[in-house]
This record gives C-alpha cells, sequence and structure tokens, in this order.
C-alpha cells in the first residue's frame, strides 16, 4: 500500500470514529435534556440506541467520503498519467459507471478502491489510454483514416482543417465557439501531448502557448503564421485563413506523428473493428 492510501485509510478510520462519537454525545445530551424535563412531569425519554447514533453521523460520513474519493482520483490521475501535460481523463462517474463501485460510506474503504484503479489503469494502461485520447483528438480534427494519403511536399506533411464557423461581424471576424473550443481545448493540448511523447519539450512549450491565442473570443486574421518549434527539435508552421487553417509538419515532426497516430488512433480503431 503506497504512503498516500496508508494515510487516507488512517484518517477516514479516525474521521468515521469520530463523527460517530460526536453524534454520540448529542444524542446523550439530548438525552439528559429530556430526563431533566421527565423530572418534572414529562414521561422519561428512551435512551438512545447505537443505531441512532449511525443515522444522526451519516450525512457527514457521507459528504467526507464523495471528497475523498475525489481525492484518490486526483491521486491516480498523478500517477496513472504518463506525464503532466497529457493527465489520464477520470472522473467520479467513472468509478460509478465503469468500476461499478458504489459511494456509500459503509462500504468504501480507499484501499479497496485503489485497488480497483490499479486493476484498471496500472502497468502502463493509463499511459494508453491518455494517449489515445490525444491522438483520437488530432484524427478526428484532421478526418484522417487508416489508408487515407496525407498530402507531403518534401517529406513535410500537410493537413487543412476547413473553418466553417466564423463569425464575420466582428473586425477581424471571431472564431466561432464551437471551433474554438475544439481547438483549444482538445487539439492543441493533444499536439502538445504528442510533442511530450515525441521528446519535443520546446514544441510542447510553444503548442501549449497557443491555446490563450485561440480562446473564445478571438479573431482571424487571414494569412497569420504561427511558426512553432525550432531547427534542432523539429517545427510545426500554422497559417490561419477565414475559411481553414494549414498546418505543415516538418519531417522531425511528421515521422513520429505518423507513429503517434498508428499507434494510438488506428490501431486501436482496428481492435475495436
Amino acid at each position: 500500500m503506497n504512503h498516500f492510501i496508508y494515510c487516507m485509510e488512517q484518517y477516514w478510520a479516525s474521521y468515521k470514529e469520530l463523527m460517530l462519537q460526536q453524534a454520540r454525545e448529542r444524542l446523550e445530551l439530548n438525552h439528559s435534556y429530556k430526563v431533566e424535563l421527565a423530572m418534572g412531569g414529562e414521561a422519561a425519554p428512551v435512551a438512545p440506541s447505537s443505531e441512532s447514533a449511525a443515522r444522526m453521523a451519516q450525512d457527514a460520513i457521507e459528504t467526507a467520503a464523495g471528497w475523498l474519493i475525489q481525492e484518490l482520483l486526483a491521486h491516480a490521475v498523478s500517477v496513472f498519467s504518463p506525464n503532466p501535460v497529457t493527465p489520464l481523463d477520470l472522473d467520479f462517474q467513472e468509478v460509478v459507471d465503469r468500476l461499478g463501485y458504489q459511494v456509500r460510506s459503509v462500504s468504501f474503504q480507499p484501499a479497496d478502491l485503489w485497488r480497483a484503479l490499479e486493476a484498471k489503469y496500472g502497468n502502463g494502461i493509463g499511459h494508453s489510454l491518455a494517449y489515445q485520447r490525444r491522438a483520437e483528438s488530432i484524427g478526428k480534427y484532421f478526418s484522417l483514416s487508416e489508408g487515407t494519403e496525407v498530402p507531403t511536399k518534401n517529406g513535410c506533411m500537410h493537413l487543412t482543417r476547413s473553418i466553417h464557423y466564423v463569425e464575420k461581424s466582428y473586425s477581424p471576424p471571431r472564431l466561432g465557439h464551437s471551433e474554438s473550443e475544439t481547438l483549444s481545448l482538445q487539439v492543441l493540448p493533444a499536439l502538445a501531448s504528442f510533442a511530450t511523447w515525441a521528446g519535443m519539450p520546446g514544441l510542447a512549450g510553444d503548442i501549449a502557448g497557443l491555446v490563450p491565442h485561440f480562446s473564445h473570443p478571438t479573431g482571424v486574421k487571414s494569412r497569420e503564421a504561427f511558426n512553432l518549434g525550432s531547427v534542432h527539435e523539429g517545427r510545426i508552421k500554422l497559417v490561419t485563413y477565414q475559411t481553414s487553417f494549414e498546418w505543415t509538419f516538418e519531417p522531425a515532426v511528421a515521422e513520429p506523428l505518423a507513429i503517434f497516430l498508428g499507434e494510438f488512433y488506428f490501431a486501436p480503431l482496428q481492435a475495436a473493428a
């Protein structure tokens, strides 16, 4: 058991006992008060049971179970992700739907949940899933499919994305909200993940730096060029038009990108077919 889970186990056991103790004390206080009232002629109250204390403590324990699970999931993301640039997509619903784990205070045990997460995402499985999600974002954005011939010239890969959602009432025209979110929240982070996977931290940083530029609302200038990366690592050039975005990947980037998409996008599609 790792240190994080050990500490959470200890805290959880102590927290539940504390909530039960506080509930018992409140019930005993209420009971004593009613006994005093009974001395004035009222009927003597029934002493509180352990079941009553458990019911009183239940809400606090349920709430704590919820946020402890969120903390545990955040820890799982840090452990099972390949790197900070490529976090594994894991949330509360993932636990309930895919692991079949019922979030109830009577059944929640941090060590048990952690073992289930290790079985699901350990041994590099989380790494592959995180990269598959990013590769899927790239593949779908550029409408790539296995066997599709990608235009190349002098070893460079050329990909074009038609832009259909431009708000032309502004000057310069704005990239539509949906298009902007797809680019800034999915595609650029996915390309940064690829660059990190390929050992190109400078390129990854340049790509990540474009996210604020394309966050909504952003103006689209025709023929504006963005040069990302370096001669040493490899470069990507993006030229924006009001009807399309044109991407050029130099050979040093195009070759590992083809490998990345083959392993994490096309291969999973074949396996699922």
